[in-house]
């Protein structure tokens, strides 16, 4: 749900794409939204962080989140960067290094554009960046 939310989102709002708007409502090529928008900031992002889930996939959350605000975008979106404990069931807590994409309308999903080593989210966890993934 949350994933689809933000897909719509980054597809609609703001991109001048006519089509879908994510709840809101086209006015020319602007969407207009009409659901309340959040302001991030590093405490807010580091709360949503350990609120965050993708349960049933990925069996563990984040806690002792520290996330730092390190882009501002249009329709107060934002990527975060987050220092945290991942605690799985029956796993011994690890921390990690991630990013997330926040959406202006307080959808949170992990940024995995860059394939951070110890993101327990993204599908390229558990090894390290080359020059090929900079493309």
């Amino acid at each position: 749900m949350v994933i689809s939310l933000l897909s719509a989102f980054g597809a609609g709002c703001g991109s001048g794409v006519t089509g879908d708007c994510s709840g809101g409502y086209l006015d020319g090529n602007t969407c207009v939204s009409t659901q309340p928008t959040v302001h991030w900031s590093d405490a807010r992002a580091s709360t949503a962080a350990m609120r965050f889930t993708y349960a049933p996939m990925v069996a563990g959350k984040l806690t002792d989140a520290h996330c730092r605000i390190v882009g501002r975008f249009a329709g107060n979106e934002a990527t975060s960067v987050c220092s945290a404990m991942f605690v799985a069931p029956n796993a011994t807590p690890e921390r990690t290094r991630l990013a997330f994409s926040l959406s202006g309308i307080g959808a949170v999903n992990p940024d995995c554009s860059i394939a951070w080593r110890t993101s327990p989210f993204c599908a390229g966890r558990n090894r390290a960046m080359t020059s090929a993934d900079s493309g």
